[in-house]
């Protein structure tokens, strides 16, 4: 059986995760892109935050860019 590690933010503290991160004023400025499909990204649309190489990316709530997530996370 694989081992997997899950960390979860609640949803009061993501305001201060996304701040920690450098992502706060772009998505205030409604800069924050999916790294996947590239739509805009705010506090009603966002469904993760992942590690993609050296670099932090968040994904809308799009199925079919969480999949992709999912996959290239593995």
């Amino acid at each position: 059986m694989r081992k997997h590690t899950i960390r979860a933010v609640h949803e009061q503290d993501i305001g201060e995760l996304l701040k920690s991160l450098g992502l706060s004023d772009l998505m205030t400025k409604g800069e924050l892109r999916c790294g996947i499909c590239g739509s805009t990204v705010n506090l009603d649309n966002l469904l993760c935050i992942y590690p993609s190489k050296d670099e932090v990316k968040v994904c809308c709530k799009n199925p079919e860019c969480y999949e992709r997530v999912l996959r290239e996370t593995e």
